[in-house]
């Protein structure tokens, strides 16, 4: 799966509105406020990713050589990634993995 159909899933999963504007999703950080959207790309974007965590409920784990995460309330959705040269990529690629498989199921 290509990083955009990942964002695509994942940004459904999390009840955001996806847009090709800048290669990620976008946002209105309080909607029904009239404000500027935000560009919203968790597979860069460590806080991104955090919410994305919170907001699909995922646990993650990170371990020695690798990163999991899965849906904290029956495990599934499980996803593992290898960590290989920095574990910050690999924890947001797991959670992005994982909010993807969420968001396939609601399509």
């Amino acid at each position: 799966m290509t990083d955009r159909e990942l964002l695509k899933l994942a940004a459904k999963a999390a009840g955001i509105q996806f847009s090709e504007l800048g290669g990620g999703a976008r946002y209105a950080p309080q909607p029904g406020i009239m404000q500027p959207y935000v560009l919203w790309n968790p597979l860069t974007d460590d806080a991104d990713a955090l919410r994305l965590a919170v907001k699909c409920n995922l646990n993650v784990c990170v371990g020695y050589r690798s990163v999991s995460a899965c849906l904290q309330d029956d495990g599934s959705f499980h996803r593992v990634e290898e960590i290989k040269d920095d574990p910050y990529a690999a924890t947001r690629r797991v959670i992005v993995r994982a909010a993807a498989e969420i968001g396939k199921g609601m399509e």
